[in-house]
């Protein structure tokens, strides 16, 4: 009978794992890391990108990297793969005329994004971080949350260069190596299919 319990014990802590999973947390995190041809002339990474998902809800945040500045017009642009629910939008930096107001659209030499946060007043309101949560739904990891977009970016943000240049561009990520690694899995395995055949 003991051996039966230990049995059972396992098999539903195995299963409430499988069950229970949408529960527990999930984090991904990737760099705006290709300028358009206005900040071309500094190294990015420009900003870093975390997603924090739990079930339903994912909280967004932006960060920039050294003497770069997030803000203004399309500040931010992301697709999420559900229609989404914005709220606990928060900023650190910026003065106190900081605002943002949500829309969808082009941005700059990186296509267009159905979730565009704009802030107003230039470089006077750019922030150093965005941060806001996401609920929406479908989501059983963090890399679920965001779509690439048409043009293949997965984010992209109005960039400031804080050297009193007053060099202003945007940035975004690549399409993330996980996605090229994927695509070169899936032609190599019908390559050896075809070759078995």
């Amino acid at each position: 009978m003991r051996k039966y319990l230990k049995g059972f014990l396992f098999v539903g802590v195995f299963l409430g794992f499988f069950v229970c999973g949408t529960a527990f947390a999930d984090l991904i995190s990737f760099d705006l890391s290709v300028g358009n041809a206005a900040i071309a002339g500094y190294p990015g990474p420009y900003a870093s990108v975390t997603v924090d998902q739990t079930g339903d809800v994912a909280d967004i945040t932006v960060a920039r990297y050294g003497n770069y500045l997030i803000g203004a017009a399309q500040a931010f642009g992301i697709t999420p793969t559900s229609t989404v629910m914005l709220s606990n939008l928060d900023w650190t930096g910026g003065n106190g005329s900081t605002a943002f107001t949500l829309s969808s659209g082009q941005i700059d030499g990186f296509g267009s994004f159905t979730f565009v946060l704009d802030g107003f007043n230039g470089l006077s309101s750019a922030v150093s971080e965005l941060r806001f949560t996401l609920t929406g739904s479908g989501w059983s990891s963090a890399a679920d949350v965001l779509a690439l977009n048409d043009d293949g970016y997965l984010a992209a943000a109005h960039i400031f260069i804080n050297d009193g240049s007053g060099t202003t561009g945007y940035a975004s990520t690549p399409i993330p190596a996980a996605v090229w690694l994927l695509g070169f899995g899936v032609v190599g395995l019908v390559g050896a299919k075809r070759r078995i055949s």
